[in-house]
């Protein structure tokens, strides 16, 4: 074999590579760091370019301001929190300034900010990190926990949580929180999330949009 064959066989090598691994290779991992480490690679080889410098904005604001927090877990949480508190607009009232933060914890503006192309990378990000919260629901002892610790939850009725538990965050906080419109991706990612990981549950979700 010589050099110009082994150059067209690594070329092609490398061409699949991108092909099948890009942009697989980011939102299969977790860890902010290990995804900075693809991302990383992905723009050294100049893939996707736009979409790689909205990746990148994103990943600031997500992993960068504070080590070991993730923002938009963080923000998700503020959210299931405001869902079970905050009942009217004048309770929402008193959370204004966290509500803006949260806002700014799940880059909303970034649609604003790239348009089509920020809108389709920050929904792959919010399904990202609603997969994450997911898989944190299904790990969690104290989340699947039944009262005074007598056991756990069987998988359907834990299941049926996580839908209870999307419904409220996706549904039921915006309207009194006044954020319908920037919330409409999120909502969509966690939806979209839960039918791709439980699609024999899709009815547990269905029934709590169906009655509200």
């Amino acid at each position: 074999m010589d050099i110009n064959q082994m150059n067209e066989i690594e070329e092609v090598a490398e061409a699949v590579e991108e092909k099948f691994e890009w942009p697989q290779a980011y939102y299969l991992p977790t860890d902010g760091e290990e995804r900075k480490q693809a991302l990383d690679k992905a723009i050294a080889k100049g893939l996707e370019p736009e979409k790689n410098q909205i990746r990148k904005e994103i990943w600031e604001r997500r992993y960068g301001e504070q080590e070991g927090v993730d923002r938009f877990l963080t923000g998700w949480l503020n959210l299931s929190y405001y869902a079970n508190i905050v009942r009217n607009n004048f309770m929402a009232k008193f959370h204004k300034n966290e509500m803006e933060q949260t806002q700014k914890y799940l880059c909303y503006d970034i649609v604003k900010k790239y348009g089509k192309a920020g809108e389709e990378v920050l929904f792959m990000e919010l399904y990202h990190m609603a997969d994450f919260y997911i898989d944190i629901c299904l790990r969690d002892k104290k989340y699947g926990g039944v009262i005074l610790g007598l056991g756990t939850m069987k998988e359907e009725k834990l299941v049926e949580k996580i839908a209870s538990d999307i419904y409220r965050v996706s549904y039921c906080v915006p309207p009194v929180l006044g954020i319908m419109d920037e919330h409409d991706l999120l909502a969509k990612a966690a939806v979209q999330c839960y039918y791709n990981r439980f699609p024999r549950a899709k009815e547990s979700l269905d029934k709590l949009l169906d009655e509200n």
